[in-house]
């Protein structure tokens, strides 16, 4: 019959819910299943990728001691100078040196405490005294000072410590090498623009507004960027009866800038707002180079006619390949990503000037235009194709400061919180927080790909995380540990 079997046959084990035996088939237990699970899991992983690792503290916490060291040993001299200058100190009455008193805030800053009740927690943790007794040179220290004692002394300290200070640091970079391969035909590139720099918690300032704001000038490469200078804008003229504006803030920051760096050949960048005669003519009292952001509504007439001598020459456009000063990641045949095209000898007033227009698809869609003093040569369409990109490409870098002031606002720095009432303790805990994100930014860019190069995705902010925990548990790594060269990592 159909239903039974034929002699010498058998049922399939487990067939019919039962084994060869006849017994009742058994269903899988949890740890079987588990083990099933897993074995799809690890055959489906892709092969040869590794689980992430953490971020080791220690080794984190001795590479950023290192960039500190360097940091602190650049801004020295202008430091002693200014604690000097304060009329009435009285040394021994003091139980802190005034490098642990900046020190402190510096170190609040870079592990971004936020506030000054963010500083104070945990400050007198033995790994934290330790940290800064180690760097600041007295290990004698029981304690660090409070965030009171960090307003009061940097209330009476000049402003022109710390903005020489911030300066000396970049001085160094520049000394050492380390910016030569981002320079712009032997130029720094330093981009300009306003932010506001904290609220006021006694309702207004002089010139009658509740904020105080702030012009920064900042080097931008393109793995980075950081403060070289910055300049109030809050200030008010009595006998005007008007307030301070952005353009002399400008004036008064590009002379500082250059008191600073004299020989420096400089390229500034800003926003439409500085496209004017008055700022044409400051660049060139100052030697400089300039490449502002063209907008229509700038100059409506010369807008127009600089794109209607684009439209004339057809000859003065070409495919935009943005210019990769990293020669090591750049490909034998880069594609182009848009167009761009330029028109020579535009008109400005009685001003001969370069537009260079700019149209990008990809990575994401942009067009925008560039008003500058950077020559091209009408003979020579091959070199002005190239030269049209890089003035594009470096023009663009400006937004750059757009996510320096970003990153400080949300980041932990505490940009637009007010610290404290003094105006000049306010000014210089704002150039504490620029030479602390000044030192972040090297660690960052310089050393913590690399130490980071077996963690998926390691944010700055997770690894200061990281280094804060480690200090006030473990105090300083020795000094002979830690990553001392800095190889930088192109993020545009």
């Amino acid at each position: 019959m159909d239903g039974e079997l034929e002699e010498g046959e058998g049922a399939a084990a487990g067939a019919f819910g039962a084994d060869a035996r006849g017994n009742a088939a058994k269903r899988p237990g949890p740890g079987t299943r588990r083990e099933a699970i897993a074995g799809i899991l690890n055959a489906a992983r892709r092969p040869g990728r590794e689980p992430a690792r953490e971020l080791a503290g220690r080794d984190a916490a001795a590479s950023m001691s290192k960039v500190l060291r360097r940091v602190v040993r650049s801004m020295a001299s202008s430091v002693r100078d200014g604690f000097a200058a304060i009329k009435g100190r009285r040394e021994e009455l003091c139980y802190y040196s005034p490098f642990t008193v900046v020190g402190t805030g510096l170190l609040g800053f870079v592990t971004r405490s936020r506030s000054m009740h963010g500083m104070d927690g945990g400050r007198n943790d033995p790994g934290f005294v330790g940290a800064v007794a180690g760097l600041f040179g007295q290990p004698w220290l029981e304690s660090v000072p409070c965030s009171e004692t960090l307003r009061l002394w940097l209330g009476r300290l000049p402003t022109w410590a710390l903005r020489r200070a911030l300066c000396a640091v970049v001085r160094a970079l520049i000394r050492s090498k380390t910016l030569a391969p981002f320079l712009f035909c032997g130029m720094l590139v330093v981009a300009v623009d306003g932010t506001k720099r904290e609220n006021c918690r006694r309702g207004t300032t002089s010139n009658g507004k509740s904020w105080r704001n702030v012009l920064v000038a900042s080097v931008v490469t393109p793995w980075g960027e950081f403060a070289v200078a910055a300049e109030p804008v809050d200030m008010w003229d009595g006998e005007a009866e008007k307030a301070d504006c952005e353009r002399n803030a400008a004036v008064r920051l590009c002379w500082r800038v250059k008191r600073e760096f004299p020989h420096m050949g400089i390229l500034l960048l800003a926003d439409g707002l500085y496209a004017c005669r008055g700022m044409f003519a400051l660049c060139d009292r100052l030697g400089w180079e300039w490449a502002f952001t063209f907008k229509e509504g700038s100059a409506s007439g010369i807008y127009a006619d600089a794109m209607d001598d684009m439209a004339l020459r057809p000859r003065n456009a070409a495919p935009y390949v943005p210019d990769d000063p990293f020669a090591h990641r750049r490909a034998a045949h880069p594609e182009a990503r848009g167009a761009v095209a330029w028109a020579t000898d535009v008109d400005w007033l009685g001003r001969k000037v370069t537009v260079v227009r700019c149209e990008e698809k990809e990575p994401q869609p942009y067009k925008g235009a560039f008003v500058t003093s950077l020559r091209l040569d009408a003979a020579m369409a091959c070199m002005n194709a190239r030269r049209a990109c890089a003035i594009a490409t470096v023009g663009r870098r400006r937004w750059h400061i757009e996510s320096q002031n970003h990153d400080e606002k949300h980041n932990g720095y505490g940009l637009g919180h007010n610290f404290c009432d003094d105006d000049t303790a306010s000014k210089n805990i704002f150039m504490l927080m620029e030479i602390a994100h000044l030192a972040t930014t090297l660690f960052a860019k310089g050393q913590l790909p690399r130490l980071a190069s077996e963690c998926r995705h390691m944010t700055v902010v997770k690894a200061m995380d990281t280094i804060r925990s480690y200090l006030h548990a473990n105090g300083l790594p020795p000094a002979d540990e830690g990553l001392s060269d800095f190889r930088f990592f192109s993020t545009a």
